[in-house]
């Protein structure tokens, strides 16, 4: 998302990015100026280097780039349990029916394995992707997708200034607010330091739903992500 004064952020699945967007558009931060301006908008979910080609060099060295990143096992449970409340038709693909936590898991680590595959080739080629390997839902794969990926680049640098850490999330809002008023964008009073909790899935500790397969399977799916972040199950 483009937000005003040269602020940009990458919004990665299940990590309140849903609630962060909320607060911009009612605060009325989008950049709608620069918006109009680009060939191509960026998505929801979009990663780091496809917004950096999207408003171009310039733009994004200039500009504050945050995310906010979540602990893989925690995410995935999330994850599925936000699919599994929209009935498995999120996004318009059709679930044909309606998988436990640990069929859904060991489904999609087989896609990536036994067709060794790399989830951003799945990404970029969606329709030779459905054919070839028979998905239905994108947004489904996209769940999969390493954190790391989603904010760097291809040589493996880094391409934003901040990231935050959900489990601070309290933390990480109220140091992300002060850094936009620093930058000078005017927020509400009656919203300062008040993020909704827009999305949100009740359910258990997360490692209820794994065994010990399934845990493996998500150490081996975001080995990257568990080093890069310091996470652990």
């Amino acid at each position: 998302m483009l937000i005003k004064n040269n602020i940009i952020f990458i919004h990665i699945q299940r990590t309140a990015g849903t609630s962060i967007e909320s607060f911009i558009k009612n605060n009325k931060f989008e950049d709608n100026k620069l918006i109009s301006k680009l060939e191509h908008v960026p998505k929801k979910h979009t990663c780091a280097r496809s917004v950096k080609m999207f408003v171009g060099d310039d733009q994004y060295n200039k500009s504050f780039i945050f995310t906010i990143v979540r602990n893989p096992w925690d995410r995935l449970v999330s994850s599925y349990l936000f699919k599994k409340s929209k009935n498995w038709n999120h996004k318009g693909w059709e679930y044909e029916s309606q998988p436990s936590f640990t069929e859904w898991i060991t489904h999609y680590y087989s896609l990536f394995k036994n067709n060794n595959f790399k989830l951003e080739y799945l990404i970029y080629n969606k329709s030779l992707s459905r054919k070839i390997l028979e998905i239905k839902n994108m947004h489904h794969v996209s769940a999969f997708r390493s954190q790391l990926d989603m904010i760097q680049d291809k040589g493996g640098v880094k391409l934003v200034d901040y990231i935050g850490y959900y489990e601070k999330l309290n933390a990480e809002w109220k140091y992300l607010l002060q850094k936009m008023e620093q930058m000078n964008l005017e927020i509400k009073k009656e919203n300062k330091y008040t993020l909704p909790h827009n999305n949100k899935t009740k359910r258990k500790h997360y490692s209820d739903y794994y065994n010990e397969e399934t845990k493996r399977m998500i150490s081996e799916l975001f080995s990257e992500d568990l080093y890069s972040f310091g996470y652990s199950f």
